[in-house]
C-alpha cells in the first residue's frame, strides 16, 4: 500500500497530542453470504445530442468458498434491462448474466478474477488499520469502463484519495464515513484491458463510503461522476450521474421447508452459513397446496460458525409423497447452488422450434405454481436452455422465449408477476452430450432459482 512518511508522522503526532479524539480501528469483515446491488442512474449525450436518462441495475449474491488461506467469494450477477423512465419493467428482463469472483483482505481490498462489468471498482476501497477524523491516505484501484454495456470493457488504473470523516448512521446503524476522490484519464495503452475503438477517456469521481461499526463491513457506497469518451470513429460520448452500491446480508434459504413445499425429499445436511443482518427473511406461507398432505416442519441443523458452500445436491426426482405422483410430475430436480435453490424442470414439451407449451405440461406447471406461492419475500429467476441444434443466435432467442412462456403461465396460475426475473442462455450450459437425442432432451430444460437476495 502507498504510504507517505509525512502523513504517518502527522497522524502519529495528532494521536499523541489528542487533537482528534474520535478515532477508528478497522477490522474489515464480511458475512459468509451477502448480496451486492449496483444501481446506475445517469444522463447520456452522444456527439453533443442529449439521448435521455438511463437506469441500469446489477445484482447478485456471493457466497464464501471453503478455502483456509484466503477469503474468496463467488456467485453470479445479473444485468437488468435499462429503462429511459428510471425504473425497471414489471417483469425485469435480464440483458446479461455472468459469474463473478472476489477476494477480500483484512484491509478491504476487493479483487476480481473476472474481466467483466462487475464490480465497477476493483481493489476498492483500501482501508488503513487505524486513523482519526481528517486522516488522509492514497491507494491504487482499478475502474471498469463499459459505457454502452456491450461487453467491450476497459480497465484503467486510478489513484484514489481517501479521507476519514468520522461516525455517521445508515438505517439506524452506526458506522464510519469515508470520502474518496479520483480522476479517470486514458490516452493510449495504459489500460489493463481495453476496447480497441476507445481512444480517450477523462472524468472525475466523488465517492462516499459507509462501513458498519457493528459488522465491520461495507454497507453502501455512493458515487457521483462525469465522464467523456472519444472513439476512433469520431464518436463522442458524455455521461453524468451516480452509481449506488449496496452490500446487505442474506438470510439463508430454508431448503428443507422449501423441499417440503414442492413435495420433494429434503436435501442432504449442509453446513449453514453465518450471515450479516438483513431486513428480509425467507418465509413459507402457512397454507399448503390443497393436494399436498400436511407434515411437521423439518428440523434445521444448528448454525455453524465455519460457513462455506452448500453440500452437493442429492435430489433426483419427486418422492411418492409429492402432491402429484411421479407419473404425472417426472423429471423435477432440486439442487443447491451459490445463487439459491434451483428447481430444474427437464424434458419440457414445447411444439417443435416453438415457445408454445404442449397441454400435457399443465400439471407440472400447476405443481410449480402451488409451491412458489408458499415462498414469501424472495424472487424467482427463470432460465431457459436449449439443445445445441441450429445457430447460437436462434438458440438464445428460443430459450429466452420459452423462459418468458413459463413466467406467463405461472403468473396466470397466481404467482405475482413482480417476483420474477427471466433470461435465456441458449445452449451455453449443457448438462449432457448433444450428440444423441437422449442428451439433447436433457439439455432442453427450464430452471427456476429461488434467489438468495
Amino acid at each position: 500500500m502507498i504510504r507517505y512518511p509525512w502523513i504517518l508522522a502527522f497522524w502519529f503526532l495528532t494521536r499523541t497530542l489528542g487533537l482528534y479524539p474520535q478515532s477508528f480501528t478497522v477490522s474489515y469483515q464480511l458475512g459468509d453470504t451477502y448480496k451486492i446491488i449496483e444501481k446506475h442512474n445517469f444522463r447520456k449525450w452522444e456527439n453533443g445530442k442529449y439521448l435521455g436518462a438511463v437506469y441500469r441495475e446489477i445484482r447478485g449474491t456471493l457466497k464464501r468458498e471453503k478455502n483456509p488461506k484466503e477469503v474468496r467469494f463467488s456467485g453470479r450477477f445479473y444485468l437488468l434491462e435499462q429503462s429511459q423512465q428510471g425504473g425497471l419493467a414489471t417483469t425485469p428482463i435480464i440483458e446479461a448474466s455472468f459469474p463473478a469472483e472476489v477476494q477480500v483482505t483484512e484491509y478491504g481490498i476487493i479483487l476480481s478474477s473476472t474481466v467483466e462489468r462487475f464490480p465497477t471498482m476493483r481493489r476498492f476501497p483500501v482501508l488503513p488499520r487505524e486513523g482519526v477524523v481528517g486522516f488522509r491516505w492514497q491507494e491504487m484501484a482499478e475502474r471498469v469502463l463499459d459505457p454502452d454495456f456491450n461487453g467491450k470493457v476497459t480497465v484503467l488504473p486510478v489513484l484514489v484519495d481517501y479521507r476519514y470523516e468520522g461516525l455517521g448512521t445508515y438505517r439506524n446503524e452506526e458506522g464510519h464515513r469515508i470520502v474518496g476522490k479520483y480522476a479517470v484519464r486514458y490516452k493510449g495503452p495504459s489500460a489493463v484491458s481495453k476496447d480497441p475503438d476507445l481512444t480517450e477517456v477523462q472524468g472525475t469521481h466523488d465517492v462516499m463510503i459507509f462501513l458498519s461499526t457493528r459488522e465491520r463491513g461495507l454497507r453502501f457506497m455512493t458515487e457521483t461522476f462525469k465522464e467523456e469518451y472519444r472513439y476512433r470513429t469520431g464518436r463522442a460520448l458524455r455521461l453524468e450521474g451516480t452509481i449506488a452500491t449496496f452490500f446487505e446480508g442474506v438470510t439463508p434459504l430454508d431448503s428443507a421447508r422449501i423441499a417440503e413445499a414442492f413435495g420433494l425429499p429434503p436435501a442432504a445436511p449442509t453446513t449453514p452459513r453465518a450471515t450479516l443482518p438483513t431486513q428480509e427473511s425467507t418465509s413459507i406461507s402457512p397454507s399448503t397446496p390443497q393436494s399436498a398432505p400436511a407434515s411437521p416442519p423439518a428440523s434445521i441443523p444448528p448454525e455453524s460458525p465455519q460457513g462455506g458452500l452448500l453440500a452437493e445436491p442429492k435430489l433426483s426426482h419427486a418422492s411418492p409423497e409429492s402432491p402429484l405422483s411421479p407419473r404425472v410430475l417426472p423429471d423435477v430436480e432440486l439442487e443447491e447452488r451459490p445463487e439459491g435453490l434451483t428447481l430444474t424442470v427437464k424434458n419440457l414439451r414445447f411444439k417443435p422450434d416453438s415457445a408454445e407449451l404442449l397441454p400435457d405440461e399443465n400439471p407440472r406447471l400447476l405443481f410449480l405454481a402451488q409451491g412458489l406461492k408458499q415462498i414469501l419475500h424472495k424472487r424467482f429467476l427463470v432460465v431457459g436452455h436449449t439443445a445445441d441444434v441450429g445457430n447460437p443466435t436462434g438458440q438464445k432467442k428460443l430459450s429466452f422465449e420459452r423462459a418468458k412462456t413459463i413466467v406467463e403461465a405461472l403468473v396466470r396460475l397466481g404467482v405475482p408477476r413482480d417476483r420474477f426475473l427471466y433470461e435465456g442462455r441458449g445452449a451455453e450450459e449443457p448438462v449432457a452430450s448433444n450428440s444423441n437425442e437422449s442428451g439433447r432432451a436433457r439439455n432442453r430444460r427450464v430452471e427456476i432459482t429461488i434467489l438468495e437476495d
